[in-house]
């Protein structure tokens, strides 16, 4: 026989559930962190507890939480990048100086190239010049 359960026994059994240990006006980040010793120290991969949020087949994430964080580095372990003004400006300049720096690269390496290439076809025709003559 199965037994069913009453809207009653549902209450009950859900007020019974030991409350969270952080209170609901907490920031996730004041949870303790995970994938840490107690000095802070980064745990080893391995020993790293797994990152449990839900995926959308309904399973649970298998990957290990990055240290001081509650989940992986899929879920929401990495920085989302700079917030403040400052922050961004500084990223705007390194972007700049990384672009920059690309763009010298490549137009050496035309400039080497092109000039490589001249210098072949002129001695070519030096060749050809001097089987004529």
């Amino acid at each position: 026989m199965t037994a069913f359960l009453s809207a009653a026994d549902v209450i009950s059994t859900d007020s019974t559930r030991a409350s969270p240990s952080h209170s609901a006006n907490e920031r996730p980040s004041q949870l303790p962190a995970a994938g840490e010793t107690d000095d802070g120290d980064p745990l080893p991969k391995q020993m790293r507890p797994l990152c449990g949020t839900q995926t959308r087949t309904g399973g649970r994430c298998k990957v290990r939480v990055e240290p001081g964080k509650l989940r992986c580095r899929f879920h929401g372990g990495m920085s989302t990048g700079p917030k403040t003004a400052e922050g961004r400006a500084r990223i705007a300049e390194a972007q700049r100086r990384r672009w920059a720096a690309w763009r010298n690269y490549r137009h050496e390496c035309r400039s080497i190239k092109s000039q490589e290439t001249r210098q072949m076809v002129n001695a070519l025709a030096r060749l050809v010049r001097e089987t004529i003559d």
